[in-house]
């Protein structure tokens, strides 16, 4: 081959090169990304910290028996926006966690709404008249849309460094118990015990006529903190 031919060969392939279009790959988006971008912000796990005596971190479960049976309390994988807070979203009461406070929906009448913070756990004894008053039934799992007027719900700290031991033998040291109870119902209340780390390890319901009569109506069998 002459120098010119070569010459010739060069321009020939630069030309070709220059012409050629990378091929247009189709664009998709991954479900997850999707799903984490519209509801959390860039930074994941970017949420409102929930209480240490109920860990509700997105993604965190616990099982229980009750009665023979398996009940499942679980927090939605991802944090929802409220406002402007993100924060764990508790399937199983259809509401928010805000700290040690369930953090619900609520009509207010005349056209009113908006949220309503209501107590899960009191960490110190408070005698506030109004302290323990609640919107939300953790035992009975609801809460009250229209607040129109006080709700019958109370929930108290009770007592706190307890030892307990559940119906399958598991023993708990250092646990936080709270009471609730409905002023229009004189047979029972309800007594949750709360570990820290862990949250809820066992609930009884009482009797009031006999409060050594103590009923366990959930116990932990098995759990998963995502923190």
């Amino acid at each position: 081959m002459t120098y010119q031919n070569f010459y010739y060969l060069l321009i020939v392939l630069i030309t070709f090169s220059s012409c050629r279009k990378d091929p247009v790959l189709p664009v998709t988006a991954s479900p997850v990304t999707e799903l984490t971008v519209s509801v959390l912000p860039d930074t994941i796990g970017n949420y409102e910290t929930p209480c240490s005596y109920f860990p509700a971190h997105p993604g965190t479960w616990w099982n229980y028996n009750t009665n023979g049976n398996e009940v499942k309390y679980e927090i939605d994988s991802v944090a929802h926006k409220v406002g402007d807070f993100y924060l764990p979203y508790f399937k199983n009461l259809d509401c928010y966690i805000l700290g040690c406070s369930f953090f619900h929906s609520a009509y207010f009448g005349l056209g009113q709404s908006g949220h309503l913070s209501a107590p899960i756990i009191l960490e110190t004894y408070n005698n506030e008249a109004l302290q323990d008053i609640s919107s939300v039934s953790f035992p009975n799992l609801f809460y009250h849309e229209y607040i129109g007027s006080p709700p019958s719900i109370r929930r108290q700290l009770f007592a706190i460094d307890t030892s307990i031991t559940t119906l399958t033998g598991q023993s708990f040291e250092n646990v936080l118990i709270m009471k609730e109870f409905n002023i229009t119902d004189s047979t029972h209340y309800y007594l949750d015990y709360f570990l820290n780390e862990i949250g809820l390890v066992k609930r009884d319901s009482v009797n009031l006529v006999d409060t050594t009569n103590l009923i366990e109506i959930l116990t932990l069998t098995d759990y998963f903190i995502n923190n």
